[in-house]
C-alpha cells in the first residue's frame, strides 16, 4: 500500500503551544517541509532532527560514527540554506551538548548510597533524590567526593541551577541535587540496564554540555 503523509496539526505541547506541527520521513521531507513553511507564512518555523543525539548516545560524542552523522547534518542545514527565499535567516543550533562517560558510579552496587534514599530520579548525569534523612546529601558529599556537586534542593534553586521555578514544581526537584562533574555518570545497571550501558550523556553543568554552539545564515 501507499505509505501515509505525515500530518500536519495543532500542536499544544510546551513551548510549541500553538504552532503546527508536520511530521518528516526523512532528510529530504525535513529539509523541504521547513522551506515550504516558510515560502507559505513567512514565519518562524522550527525543524528538528534527532539522530545525531541518538548516535551520540550509543557510541559517544566524537566517535567515527557521530562525526559523519554530523556531516549528514552539515549538509541537511546547507541544503535548506540553499533553498530559503530572500530576506530569511537559518539558525543552526543544539538543545544541549554531550559528553562520554569514563566513569561509572552504580547506585544499585553501592549500598551506602541507598541509606536514607526513598527514590532516586532523573539521569546518569544529574540525579535526583527523595530521602528520608537529613544526612543523605553529606554521605554524597563524601562519597562522590570532586566528582559532583551535591546541593539541597534549596540551594539548588537558590542558585539558580533551573532558573526561575513554579511553586507547583519545586517538590519534583527532590531534597538532594546531584550533579555530576568531568566525565562521571551515576547509572543504576539492575533497574536501567540499557540506559547504563550507554556511552554519551548530558544534562549537567559543564560546558560541553551546555555550552552550545549558534551558526547564522542570512539569505539575501
Amino acid at each position: 500500500g501507499r505509505a501515509a503523509q505525515p500530518a500536519r496539526q495543532r500542536t499544544d505541547a510546551g513551548v510549541l503551544r500553538g504552532s503546527w506541527f508536520r511530521g518528516a520521513a526523512g532528510f529530504g521531507d525535513l529539509a523541504l517541509g521547513a522551506v515550504a513553511a516558510i515560502e507559505q507564512e513567512r514565519s518562524f518555523c522550527y525543524a528538528y532532527h534527532a539522530d545525531l543525539d541518538t548516535i551520540g548516545h550509543f557510541y559517544g560524542p566524537g566517535s567515527e560514527e557521530w562525526l559523519l552523522q554530523l556531516e549528514f547534518v552539515d549538509a541537511l542545514a546547507e541544503r535548506i540554506g540553499r533553498r530559503m527565499p530572500p530576506g530569511s535567516l537559518l539558525v543552526v543550533t543544539a538543545d544541549h551538548g554531550m559528553i562520554t562517560a569514563d566513569e561509572r558510579i552504580d547506585f544499585d552496587t553501592e549500598p551506602l548510597l541507598w541509606e536514607g534514599v526513598r527514590v532516586i530520579a532523573g539521569e546518569p548525569r544529574v540525579r535526583y533524590l527523595h530521602t528520608e534523612s537529613d544526612e543523605v546529601a553529606d554521605v554524597w558529599r563524601e562519597f562522590l567526593g570532586a566528582g559532583a556537586e551535591v546541593l539541597s534542593r534549596e540551594d539548588a534553586v537558590e542558585a539558580g541551577w533551573f532558573g526561575p521555578v513554579s511553586p507547583l514544581a519545586v517538590d519534583r526537584i527532590g531534597d538532594v541535587v546531584v550533579a555530576m562533574k568531568n566525565s562521571a555518570v551515576l547509572v543504576r545497571s539492575q533497574a536501567e540496564p540499557v540506559f547504563s550501558n550507554l556511552k554519551g550523556f548530558h544534562g549537567s553543568r559543564t560546558r560541553a554540555e551546555t555550552a552550545i554552539p549558534v551558526l547564522f545564515h542570512a539569505s539575501l
